[in-house]
C-alpha cells in the first residue's frame, strides 16, 4: 500500500513539476486530482488500512493518520495549483482577492511532498520495528574477535 501511493507520488511529483501556465499540460491535472479523490475510498487501500489499524499499534496508527492527512494536503494543494493555472490560462476571475499566486501553491506542494515522503519513511520504519524485520544491528567488536580470528 505505502509503496503504490510512494509510487504514485512520484509520478504525479514529475507531472506537476512539468506543468505550465499555458495549458499545455493542464490536462494531465485532471487524472490526478480524480485519483486523490477516489484513492482514499479504493477497495485494496480500504481493506489495506482495516488491517493496518485493526493490529497495529497506537504508535502505528497515529504514524498512519498523519501521514494520510499530509498526504491529502499534499493533493488539495496540487489540486488548487492546477485550478489557479487553469483560471489564469482562461482569464477566469477568482473570488479570492488577492487570488492564490501558483508559483506559492507549487512551492507549498514541493514542502509537502518532501513532508509526506518523511511520513512514508517514519511510517515504514516504525512497522518494521515492531514487527521485527529491521536488520539486526550491527554487533560492538568483542574483545575476543581479533583474538580467535584466523591467521
Amino acid at each position: 500500500m505505502l509503496h503504490d501511493r510512494q509510487a504514485y507520488r512520484a509520478e504525479t511529483l514529475k507531472m506537476a513539476r512539468a506543468a505550465k501556465a499555458d495549458g499545455a499540460d493542464l490536462a494531465a491535472f485532471s487524472p490526478i486530482a480524480t485519483k486523490y479523490a477516489n484513492d482514499f475510498h479504493d477497495p485494496e487501500t480500504r481493506g489495506a488500512r482495516g488491517r493496518l489499524l485493526a493490529y497495529a499499534s497506537p504508535a502505528v496508527r497515529t504514524a498512519y493518520w498523519q501521514m494520510i492527512a499530509d498526504d491529502m494536503a499534499m493533493g488539495l494543494t496540487l489540486v488548487a495549483w492546477a485550478g489557479m493555472l487553469y483560471a489564469q490560462q482562461k482569464k477566469l476571475r477568482v473570488n479570492e482577492e488577492p487570488p492564490p499566486d501558483p508559483e506559492d501553491l507549487r512551492s507549498r506542494f514541493e514542502e509537502l511532498h518532501k513532508l509526506v515522503l518523511e511520513r512514508d519513511k517514519v511510517l515504514s520504519d516504525l512497522i518494521r520495528r515492531e514487527l521485527g524485520s529491521d536488520p539486526p544491528p550491527k554487533p560492538p567488536p568483542q574483545i575476543w574477535h581479533g583474538v580467535m580470528a584466523p591467521g
